[in-house]
């Protein structure tokens, strides 16, 4: 069965899963200042340029990789902040599309962080 529109999805532990409205939906002014690098469970606390609502940040890596390298073999460990992805996959980043980068690891403030499998 396929989630219902606007619909918050959370795994066990209330982790944000795919497709949850929770996602990039958080005011990040409401934040105490300084804004930690880390969600609750250590992860990466800011993707999307947008923070999640709650404790916990959706782990946007394994999207990054397939729009990367749709067939496999990548994996994204870490990704800036910045990097945006469009509803239609494509990474950006201050208005350039981020998936020309991939050549190299880093260009600018746009990092991607891979791992060959």
């Amino acid at each position: 069965m396929n989630p219902a529109v606007g619909e918050i999805r959370l795994d066990g532990l209330g982790r944000p899963q795919k497709g949850s409205v929770a996602i990039d939906a958080g005011d990040a002014s409401l934040m105490p200042e300084p804004i930690s690098d880390t969600d609750l469970a250590g992860g990466q606390r800011i993707y999307n340029n947008a923070i999640d609502i709650g404790c916990y940040e959706y782990d946007a890596r394994n999207d990054f990789a397939r729009t990367l390298k749709p067939n496999g073999g990548i994996e994204v460990t870490r990704a800036s902040p910045e990097v945006e992805q469009t509803a239609n996959g494509i990474l950006i980043h201050d208005g350039e599309l981020a998936a020309d980068w991939t050549r190299s690891t880093s260009r600018g403030t746009c990092v991607f962080d891979c791992a060959v499998t």
